[in-house]
């Protein structure tokens, strides 16, 4: 009789333990979407012991202290070799119930001809109150390469497989390097669009992208060029205007959300 092979659905979550219990809703919500395998990338062994015998996370490995992108890198390699659909989330945002679940049966009804699937990510304040859904939709993928992103890493599944032929993670990079495998994919690959909402992503003043917005459009910018082809060359020439843009457009964003914020 053949065996038959579960096709698992990994989530790995890096943090620096300081909003335990942001975390704990993070890891809640990932096991909610369909998380077969929740991996943990701490600094510290006694919180990883602890989320493990609570059960909201299966393992956890510790934090080589060298940035974000290593802790990810090291968290999909140290994920269970059954695990073949993989995704991050940061510990202070969110999935919707079910909605790994439905990302990885698209693929799974593609044949695995797709790379990786992304629906729609809604933004809220650092209380859970929504504040925008972020447009995107089918035609997204093919802004990638001349801006803006409109393409959110946590509403995405991606092929474990897909990931490793395309040589993973760019260490080099802090910031853009969603923006960098999401290029990389789109070139071996195909992508593809589920129209529901899939995460929740957390606008706050000590998030990584928020803190770090113009080092990120820059870094962003470099990564465009890298992978520019025919005539996304001549659309790069408006780059820097585009990245001011985007800036601004930032900086109004965190604004709005100070505002909101109780004194």
């Amino acid at each position: 009789m053949e065996t038959l092979v579960l096709k698992q659905i990994g989530v790995v979550v890096p943090t620096l333990g300081r909003r335990i219990l942001m975390l704990e809703e993070s890891l809640r919500s990932a096991r909610a979407a369909g998380a077969d395998h929740i991996l943990l990338v701490t600094g510290s062994r006694e919180l990883g012991t602890s989320l493990v015998l609570s059960g909201l996370v299966d393992t956890f490995c510790l934090d080589q202290d060298k940035g974000l992108t290593h802790a990810i890198a090291d968290g999909i390699r140290q994920l269970p070799n059954e695990v073949s659909f993989v995704n991050w989330l940061g510990d202070d945002d969110q999935l919707e119930p079910k909605s790994l679940l439905l990302l990885r049966q698209r693929i799974e009804d593609n044949s695995s001809q797709l790379s990786f699937v992304y629906g729609r990510c809604s933004y809220m304040d650092v209380k859970g109150s929504p504040l925008f859904v972020m447009p995107t939709g089918p035609w997204a993928r093919y802004l990638l390469r001349i801006g803006p992103q409109l393409i959110s890493q946590p509403a995405c599944l991606f092929r474990r497989d897909a990931i490793e032929n395309a040589g993973g993670l760019d260490m080099s990079l802090r910031w853009a390097f969603d923006l960098d495998l999401l290029l990389k994919l789109n070139s071996q690959g195909k992508s593809e669009f589920v129209d529901q909402p899939i995460a929740k992503f957390r606008w706050h003043s000590d998030s990584l992208s928020v803190k770090g917005r113009r080092q990120s459009v820059r870094e962003a910018q470099t990564v465009r060029r890298k992978h520019a082809k025919g005539s996304a060359h001549l659309f790069l020439l408006l780059n820097p205007i585009i990245s001011e843009i985007l800036f601004f457009s930032g900086r109004v964003l965190s604004r709005y959300v100070a505002r909101r914020l109780p004194r």
